[in-house]
């Protein structure tokens, strides 16, 4: 279902209930929270901070105070699938956790 998290069983099924819920909710676009996380790598002078979705956007003024940015799903069954596709575990976790509230 991924082509960025290892195949298995759990992210399988993870991926199948994000469809099936979003089917049911007719595709709806939405948005949610994705944290960042600061890396500091040895020898490269400054730190760097990385987004744990492949949604994340290099250019957004990520701040420690506020390590959240918001991340959206258009709208339509293409837009699921190329995200169901693509996404990391924790993003499936939140955008279920999204159509759950619709």
């Amino acid at each position: 279902m991924s082509s960025i998290a290892p195949i298995r069983p759990h992210f399988q099924a993870l991926g199948t209930l994000v469809h099936s819920h979003a089917a049911a909710r007719e595709w709806p676009k939405i948005t949610y929270q994705a944290a960042f996380r600061t890396v500091d790598r040895a020898g490269a002078g400054t730190p760097t901070l990385e987004g744990n979705s492949v949604f994340w956007d290099s250019g957004w003024d990520a701040d420690a105070a506020s390590p959240d940015h918001t991340v959206g799903v258009g709208w339509g069954k293409k837009a699921w699938t190329v995200f169901i596709s693509q996404a990391f575990y924790s993003d499936l976790l939140r955008a279920d956790a999204e159509l759950v509230k619709l």
